[in-house]
């Protein structure tokens, strides 16, 4: 059913948004922990060094897709607001085409210097080919991580928050398969976890697209 923020009833409407936010906002974070559990347990305390080496580009990561969807979906919603639907429409392309350039230019820029940027980040020692891999998925999927956040604040002001959580559970759940295949499976080691969330990132993205 389609929410309509002028005519429904607000506590009707915060229920709704409450529902929906808080358990994808959640989701988002379990990324991050399935890939520790699997690590953790099929790799040890070595795959869990290398891992931890990629919290910073993660976080960094999602938090421009943050800073472009938030910042976006606010004016986008101002705009419907005051009933210019074709400066909305026109926010919305310019928020997309930035997130995309700044993630592009990420993924340049991570994998030209993937090495030099592992050691800055403290990759040393036993664990340092480990955080080189899984940086290496990180970064050749980068858009991809800054466009979850990105679309979810967009779809949320656009009526649609259902749909968000919907992209982000089912984003998660090819997460934790692909995790378990690949990790405790295929015994594929650190790397193949960065490349299980970036296909479910990916996978997340295009549901979200579609709206």
């Amino acid at each position: 059913m389609k929410l309509d923020l002028l005519a429904d009833n607000p506590g009707k409407l915060f229920w709704r948004y409450l529902i929906s936010t808080v358990p994808a906002s959640l989701l988002i974070s379990l990324n991050f922990f399935v890939d520790t559990i699997c690590v953790g347990q099929s790799v040890g305390e070595l795959g869990l060094a290398s891992l931890n080496i990629a919290v910073p580009v993660t976080g960094f990561l999602y938090a421009l897709g943050s800073l472009f969807g938030a910042g976006g979906a606010n004016l986008y919603s101002s705009s419907l607001g005051e009933q210019q639907e074709r400066r909305a429409k026109s926010i919305y392309g310019a928020s997309l085409l930035a997130c995309t350039f700044v993630g592009i230019v990420i993924m340049a820029v991570g994998l030209l210097f993937l090495e030099p940027l592992a050691t800055f980040l403290g990759a040393v020692g036993s664990y340092r080919q480990g955080a080189v891999d899984y940086l290496y998925y990180v970064f050749v999927l980068a858009p991809f991580y800054m466009y979850e956040m990105f679309f979810t604040h967009f779809l949320r002001n656009d009526m649609a928050p259902r749909l968000a959580a919907i992209g982000n559970s089912i984003g998660v759940g090819i997460n934790v398969v692909l995790d378990i295949f690949f990790i405790a499976g295929l015994g594929k080691g650190v790397g193949s976890a960065a490349l299980a969330t970036a296909i479910s990132q990916f996978t997340s993205a295009i549901l979200c697209m579609i709206h």
